[in-house]
């Protein structure tokens, strides 16, 4: 009997794996997923000295921006969406916490205006997925406008999928709408275009 009982106690915890592991996975998925504004904290012990406080506007902009150029690898995926892409870089962006001390806050609100991240609330990414078009390009102008408000730098971050558009014609195309309307000064904002 006590070969039958072990049996089924093994049973029963191969179960209780197996469910949570479905459970966690099932959470992940941009349908079931709720952001309520989580929060990154520095957990490295004395590894960084410096606190987000320390640093200034142009400093925290030009740190985040070398992040996006050249740290930040996305994976492509046939059935991701926008929403996939910002939990990646989601995060990855807990580098800027553990490196700067940065807080990092996911779909921050502004009245009624949603941010993709804020960094320390100086600082808004607007992150969309170029699939080819003008969309992408419309919408970014739109939201970067609406940002200038309420955060002293902004950044579009672009992951182009199309491989018709390079790169520098998303940017280029961007800035040159940015400009004409002359709404943000060029010094505050960045355009980011990444290859996925």
């Amino acid at each position: 009997m006590q070969s039958t009982d072990l049996l089924i106690f093994f049973g029963i915890i191969v179960l209780i794996i197996t469910v949570s592991l479905f459970s966690k996975s099932g959470s992940n998925s941009s349908i079931n997923k709720k952001h309520n504004k989580p929060k990154y904290e520095n957990k490295s012990p004395n590894l960084n000295t410096n606190t987000s406080s320390t640093y200034t506007s142009d400093e925290m902009f030009n740190n985040v921006v070398n992040f996006l150029q050249n740290e930040v690898v996305l994976r492509r995926g046939k059935t991701k969406n926008e929403k996939d892409y910002q939990d990646d870089l989601y995060q990855r962006m807990s580098v800027l916490t553990e490196r700067y001390g940065y807080e990092v806050d996911y779909e921050s609100t502004n009245n009624r205006h949603r941010v993709d991240f804020s960094i320390d609330d100086r600082i808004g990414i607007e992150l969309k997925v170029h699939h080819g078009g003008t969309l992408v390009k419309k919408q970014l102008f739109n939201q970067i406008t609406d940002y200038a408000k309420y955060y002293d730098m902004i950044i579009g971050l672009v992951l182009n999928k199309n491989d018709k558009d390079t790169n520098e014609e998303l940017k280029n195309d961007i800035k040159s709408k940015l400009l004409e309307q002359n709404v943000i000064s060029e010094d505050n904002y960045k355009i980011v275009v990444i290859d996925i």
